[in-house]
């Protein structure tokens, strides 16, 4: 679901004057009906309305750049940044910009970090107006051009923007950590969460299992871990990093320590945990460092990042850098299209991700958790909408704290939510190594339990994952469809049921894939074979029957033909030439697939015989009662 554009261009719309999407029916259209009248189908496709997609957000057109117009000055001299940590805000910077942002308005709030970024080939940029420093990044083409006050930064974006275009200029925001004020605690015991959830049954059968021998890295984007905590001792990956100038990677991590030792008491010895520091000791931080962190995570090659902050863009004047809303997600984007599954908070503010527009939580690209307490309840705080697709323990979680190695700390925010579900993750890794976040998210599913209303919902998402006595869930290895892979769109759960049911088996492509074909038409021997393997593949009557002509001996389909005429399923049709054919090959059309289905459930009258759901269903048709049917029982839905 095309969550945060959605919530973007709604947010524009009103400047200027991510529960589902409804499920769409059968994809199998078609041609020609059980007798000899053929109808029409529609030609749309019967798929949920269209949005816009992040990537067709109009940016202001090019403009005529200072270098290209006659000017005397010289390109402004800026020193080459060789790594992204080279451009890294001082945590002094990022605090100040924090306390400023209570009182901003939202014409200052993109403006309170100082910092610009003008993305041109190096040389290209002809004045910095103003700026104290310079840097350029060849690896974006990025000029990084910072200013000694809001005001200062703000009267340069205008003047770059209007040399360069809005697209190629942009502030850089900040972000937060997404947890409440924390208290002390004695406690050495670990959390409730992972109890509830039973991954620590799963972490220890994972730990004697000889079977396992990978390992799964998990990168804890954050204001940094102290490594040294009893929690994960064995369990730090190598290369943690920090992006906050002026602070070391343990410095002030009170947060990310939390975070990770939540994450390893709920995995077994081989999952690592990469810190990646882009908040600073107070959990502040900016786009940019987010960006640089969650592009360092990717080339590192990690299973899962970690993201538990966010920042609400609503009122943060986003439409001044709404290029680096797209640059972030994008970056996403290709961390998850790498291979890795990204979890993020949902956010603390007890409002709605949509109005708020919160990021990362309203990214397509991501799986954002919400927070419930021990009696699975929905945490008061827990930001909730259509952003939330699963919640996990977040209220009064104990966990590793930075002050010794055995200091223990309670939080509470879905902060420590997300790495309950990190961990969940990380254990179906383990067990299914490469498996896409799109099949991960559909495990997780599967294994809720639902403590809000049936469904999704927008306080719990699907639910609370459980590991029911450790049993970390699988994917059938046989009924991966490489074509079937968005959990959002239509058919997705229902391919995947008929695949798991036996209905469906799908193709080994030439290139070596295994697909579905979502969008190819339906014959008839395909329908009646699918209807035959959900009956559970009963033998014919009378094996060697010849009800139709055109029905070859060794046709794979033949007892399911068989059988479908022995059950009246199916009558076929009395040619001209005298012979009574099935025409195996003919595609199946809407009315005759609705057919099929009604004569499966025994042919039962509709409950209203007289209903006129579509206005395009002759009263003499013969599949009348059958569709009628159908729509009574919400098989079939139509169009508007």
């Amino acid at each position: 679901m095309l969550r945060l554009a959605a919530a973007l261009l709604a947010c524009a719309m009103a400047f200027s004057a991510w529960p589902q999407a409804a499920l769409a029916e059968e994809t199998e259209a078609a041609a020609e009906t059980e007798t000899p009248a053929e109808i029409e189908t529609p030609a749309e496709p019967e798929t949920p309305a269209e949005t816009e997609t992040l990537a067709e957000i109009e940016t202001p057109a090019e403009t005529e750049t200072l270098a290209e117009t006659e000017t005397e000055d010289p390109a402004l001299p800026a020193e080459i940044a060789e790594t992204p940590e080279d451009l890294a805000l001082s945590a002094e910077l990022l605090d100040e910009a924090a306390e400023e942002l209570e009182e901003a308005t939202p014409e200052e709030a993109p403006f309170l970090l100082r910092r610009l970024s003008v993305f041109l080939p190096e040389g290209a940029l002809a004045d910095s107006c103003g700026a104290v420093s310079a840097l350029y990044y060849p690896a974006d083409q990025e000029y990084v051009l910072d200013y000694d006050t809001p005001a200062a930064a703000a009267a340069a974006y205008e003047a770059l923007s209007a040399a360069y275009g809005a697209d190629r200029v942009m502030p850089d925001l900040l972000i937060t950590a997404a947890a409440e004020p924390y208290t002390e605690t004695e406690a050495l015991s670990n959390s409730w969460g992972s109890d509830l959830m039973q991954t620590d049954l799963a972490r220890d059968l994972a730990n004697a299992d000889p079977s396992l021998s990978g390992t799964v890295t998990v990168a804890v984007l954050d204001g940094g871990v102290y490594t040294e905590h009893e929690m994960l001792s064995g369990r730090i990956a190598d290369g943690a990093v920090s992006f906050v100038s002026g602070e070391e990677l343990s410095e002030g991590s009170s947060h990310g320590t939390h975070v990770a030792g939540i994450i390893a008491d709920g995995t077994p010895d081989c999952v690592m945990i990469l810190p990646v520091k882009i908040l600073d000791s107070k959990g502040h931080g900016s786009f940019t460092n987010m960006i640089r962190g969650v592009e360092y995570a990717a080339e590192q090659g990690v299973d899962i990042m970690n993201m538990s902050f966010g920042v609400n863009l609503q009122g943060s004047g986003w439409d001044m850098a709404t290029a680096r809303v797209v640059q972030a997600n994008d970056a996403i984007r290709s961390a998850v299209e790498a291979g890795c599954i990204c979890i993020c908070a949902s956010g603390n503010e007890s409002a709605n991700t949509e109005e708020e527009i919160s990021f990362p939580a309203l990214s397509e690209y991501v799986i954002s958790v919400g927070s419930v307490d021990r009696n699975l309840e929905h945490a008061s705080s827990s930001n909730y909408g259509e952003a939330v697709d699963f919640a996990a323990p977040g209220v009064s979680i104990v966990s590793a704290g930075n002050t010794s190695a055995h200091s223990y700390v309670t939080k509470s925010g879905t902060s420590m939510a997300t790495p309950h579900l990190a961990a969940a993750c990380a254990l179906i890794r383990l067990y299914e190594p490469g498996l896409p976040q799109a099949f991960t998210a559909e495990l997780l599913r599967q294994a809720c339990i639902d403590p809000g209303d049936p469904g999704r919902d927008p306080y719990f998402g699907w639910g609370v994952p459980v590991f029911g006595n450790g049993t970390v869930p699988r994917w059938p290895s046989d009924i991966l469809f490489t074509d079937v892979a968005d959990p959002e769109s239509f058919y997705f759960r229902p391919v995947y049921w008929a695949a798991e049911q036996g209905i469906t088996t799908g193709w080994d492509e030439p290139d070596g894939t295994h697909t579905f074909r979502p969008w190819n038409a339906c014959n008839r021997a395909s329908v009646v074979t699918f209807l035959w393997r959900f009956a559970g593949r009963p033998e014919p009557e009378d094996p060697s029957a010849e009800p139709f002509t055109d029905m070859p001996d060794n046709a794979d389909f033949r007892s399911a033909i068989l059988w479908a005429a022995e059950q009246g399923i199916t009558t076929g049709w009395d040619e001209p030439d005298g012979t009574h054919t099935f025409r195996p090959w003919a595609t199946c059309n809407r009315a005759s697939i609705v057919t099929f289905l009604w004569r499966f459930a025994g042919r039962p009258e509709p409950e209203d015989p007289s209903g006129e759901p579509f206005t395009d269903m002759p009263d003499d048709a013969d599949f009348r009662a059958a569709i009628l049917w159908a729509a009574e029982q919400g098989i079939t839905t139509g169009w508007d």
